[in-house]
């Protein structure tokens, strides 16, 4: 979930979507507790991208 976080910042965006999508996997939406919400709104975004 942090690297996601870090990679999302420095705008590596395939790193970025690996970590944060294997976070979503492992506890879905509650992976996301306690992180700002725009990170979230930015897997989701990518998620949708890819799909």
């Amino acid at each position: 979930m942090d690297l996601g976080m870090i990679c999302m910042r420095l705008e590596q965006h395939d790193e970025a979507y690996l970590y944060l999508h294997q976070a979503y996997e492992f506890g879905k939406e509650r992976a996301f507790q306690g992180s700002p919400r725009d990170v979230l709104n930015y897997y989701k975004e990518e998620r949708a991208k890819r799909k």
